[in-house]
């Protein structure tokens, strides 16, 4: 069911990612790899997320 608070969350929601979008303010290639959990880029150039506790 639609209430008034969802239907503010869901605007607040639309202008925060609207702002991100816009901001222009990414990371490189570079950057990512550096975060915690991102092991590499593979083959086909798709992030390759480490598995703390194995993949499946």
């Amino acid at each position: 069911m639609t209430t008034p608070t969802s239907l503010r969350e869901a605007e607040m929601e639309a202008r925060a990612r609207r702002a991100v979008m816009e901001s222009g303010d990414w990371l490189t290639v570079d950057e990512i790899l550096q975060l915690p959990g991102v092991r590499s880029r593979g083959d086909s150039g798709d992030f390759q997320p480490s598995c703390p506790n194995g993949c499946t």
